[in-house]
């Protein structure tokens, strides 16, 4: 069996750095807004999400804020694009809910909105954040051990569930998926270890 090439012999690295005087504890995702401008959003140990983005011959980094003074982002659930923006999904801290954050580069502030809790009750894990028919969806489990989705496009907090097959079905981890290009999806583990693939009703 060969060996193959050398480390990084074919695959390209590009050094992005830190942000300036921060400690990076989460990567919260990436999108790219256009060919050139590919954007990494992660999570520093001051509680803010920083995005990186290319400038001139290297990149810059940006500051994206916490959505009030005295709440933390603890979370980085995703990131997509939304009508030429960034979108970005956490979860909060000490409010427990969802928050979500549009930036384009150049802006000075991200515009954050409350994205609340479902049915309030707090959110055992992230499922993550897909593209969906209308805005970005997300995904968290809840403290019922069931899947809940909201649509960004929203502008108020509308939780759903995806209602699990039995009465006795519950979720303990999954990942949001896209399949066959345009079918949001949830690929989770359910209370016996079986791998279930949950997708909305057409």
């Amino acid at each position: 069996m060969s060996a193959g090439p050398g480390p990084g012999a074919d695959w390209g690295w590009t050094d992005r750095g830190v942000p300036p005087g921060q400690l990076v504890f989460a990567i919260a995702g990436a999108v790219t807004l256009s060919p050139s401008s590919p954007i990494a959003i992660v999570i520093t140990l001051n509680g803010h999400p920083w995005a990186v983005a290319p400038a001139g011959t290297g990149s810059g980094w940006t500051d994206l804020g916490v959505p009030a003074p005295s709440e933390k982002i603890v979370v980085g659930i995703g990131a997509q694009t939304a009508g030429g923006a960034l979108e970005v999904a956490a979860l909060g801290a000490p409010s427990g809910q969802i928050w979500t954050a549009r930036w384009t580069p150049g802006q000075a502030a991200a515009e954050w909105t409350a994205r609340g809790r479902p049915a309030d009750q707090r959110i055992r894990d992230i499922i993550g954040m897909v593209p969906g028919p209308a805005g970005n969806l997300i995904g968290v489990i809840g403290h019922d051990q069931q899947i809940w989705v909201m649509s960004t496009a929203s502008p108020a907090p509308s939780w759903t569930r995806w209602d699990p097959p039995t009465a006795t079905t519950t979720v303990t981890s999954g990942r949001a998926m896209v399949l066959l290009r345009q079918l949001p999806c949830a690929i989770v583990l359910d209370q016996t270890k079986r791998v279930q693939i949950v997708s909305s009703p057409s």
